[in-house]
């Protein structure tokens, strides 16, 4: 039965767990979508955020351009004048396995969870109540 302190401990290591599992994605999807492999898109990053002593959120830190122009795809005229048409990579969906990562975090971190919730349950007994029936009736 984890405590608060075990609870906090037990998040954090999930969340590093999490962040590194889904930073490595990550730059594994960017270096088999893009011609390069390198460049300011492999500085990707991603870190864990907490917040009393809880998982609040898991952040992914990237150049400006991974999301909008990358991710998403981009069609239309560049600043040069060129034309240009860039298909979607999808880059993060991949990085979370369309899902499944964040899925496996929530049922370990709510499991955790739960099993506090539970152990701080108090039972008040009324010692007045002549009867166990609860409903009043004798």
């Amino acid at each position: 039965m984890a405590g608060q302190i075990d609870l906090f401990m037990l998040e954090k290591q999930a969340g590093t767990q999490f962040a590194n599992r889904i930073k490595r994605n990550l730059l594994s999807s960017i270096r088999s979508k893009t011609q390069k492999g390198s460049g300011l898109a492999s500085k990707s990053t991603v870190k864990p955020i907490y917040k009393n002593d809880l998982l609040e959120r898991i952040t992914i830190f990237t150049p400006y351009y991974i999301y909008p122009i990358l991710h998403v795809g981009f069609e239309g005229t560049k600043s040069n004048g060129i034309n240009a048409r860039l298909k979607a990579r999808e880059f993060i969906i991949d990085a979370i396995e369309n899902g499944k990562i964040v899925e496996e975090l929530a049922d370990m971190i709510g499991n955790q969870r739960a099993e506090v919730i539970v152990n701080r349950i108090n039972f008040g007994f009324d010692k007045n109540l002549k009867s166990s029936n609860t409903l009043g009736n004798e």
